[in-house]
């Protein structure tokens, strides 16, 4: 089959290499929630005609029919932490099939390479999918999957832009220095990890000190103390719940970490940087709170214009009342 056979092919066929793209980014994308894995970005784009005619132009001895085209169709999955690609490239290795001949992991550098790092797979639908009638047409259809960390797809961007990729032309004088700034993102991507992992990892240990019922006497005011303090504390309950009743709304335990961190520093201007003086504050407050709720400042907004409230509400309140 020469090139313009392809091309034809290509055309009869471009449409449902669209569709194969778009249910597959949507498998993908469900795999990763369902995984629990947060990313960046996920994309998807099927190459135009005139894309495909360069690459023959360029390469057409290489491909004798369409199908020997691996990446027509492609997904691109932007993670933020380095190793969550490790997590989503098993993720494809068990729930498709996989070319393991034109795969590559382009982040197995040489130890005096640099340049552009991601997983590449070259994959077709898996066979137990192609049994379902909304996948049978994708049959022998390859597809590119690529999977990167955000700093990993800055350097790939960047280096595009530059109009160098890995080491190909760099001039020498530019080498060390191309060495050195993929050195620095390689090890941003690695303390980026280990910052989460202890993040993590402090974030259990204060949910286990919760836990043990025992009332935390010098844990500092931060996103994780606040959580489980909002969470917990029976007395700050009581007043988000009157709260709600003034209002007359839905009480809403779902604070996220942006909102977490601007109730943390409005806490520490405050002078309230313990969780220990903060619960000492709302056993001290409670009823004169719940008493005078329509005489607060902070709550004078108009009751039709609230529709709801959530369990950073109390402190709020207890803020407004010391100040007042």
């Amino acid at each position: 089959m020469n090139n313009i056979d392809i091309l034809k092919e290509f055309d009869s066929k471009k449409n449902q290499y669209l569709s194969l793209c778009a249910i597959s980014v949507q498998l993908v994308r469900d795999l990763i929630r369902a995984n629990n894995i947060v990313v960046h970005s996920l994309s998807q784009r099927t190459k135009e005609r005139k894309n495909l005619e360069e690459k023959l132009i360029r390469k057409g001895h290489k491909y004798k029919t369409l199908s020997d085209i691996t990446d027509i169709s492609g997904i691109r999955i932007v993670s933020y932490f380095a190793e969550d690609v490790d997590k989503i490239a098993d993720l494809i290795n068990k729930e498709f099939q996989v070319d393991k001949k034109n795969t590559i992991d382009k982040r197995n550098l040489d130890d005096d390479r640099f340049g552009y790092m991601s997983m590449h797979y070259v994959v077709e639908i898996s066979k137990e999918r192609l049994k379902l009638s909304e996948y049978k047409t994708f049959k022998n259809m390859k597809f590119e999957i690529q999977i990167r960390s955000i700093l990993q797809h800055g350097w790939a961007e960047i280096e595009h832009d530059l109009g160098y990729k890995g080491a190909k032309g760099i001039p020498a004088e530019f080498k060390r220095d191309f060495n050195r700034i993929a050195a620095l993102l390689e090890t941003a991507d690695k303390e980026f990890n280990r910052l989460r992992n202890e993040l993590l990892s402090y974030d259990d240990k204060i949910e286990k000190s919760y836990s043990k019922k025992v009332k935390p006497k010098s844990l500092a005011v931060n996103n994780s103390t606040l959580r489980q303090f909002l969470e917990q504390n029976k007395e700050l309950n009581e007043i988000n719940k009157a709260i709600a009743k003034y209002y007359s709304v839905h009480l809403n335990n779902n604070p996220v970490e942006p909102d977490l961190g601007d109730l943390s520093e409005n806490l520490k201007r405050n002078d309230i940087d313990t969780i220990n003086k903060l619960s000492d504050l709302i056993t001290e407050n409670k009823d004169d709170i719940v008493k005078n709720l329509s005489n607060l400042k902070g709550l004078d907004n108009d009751r039709g214009e609230v529709t709801g409230v959530n369990y950073m509400v109390g402190v709020y309140t207890l803020i407004d009342f010391l100040k007042e």
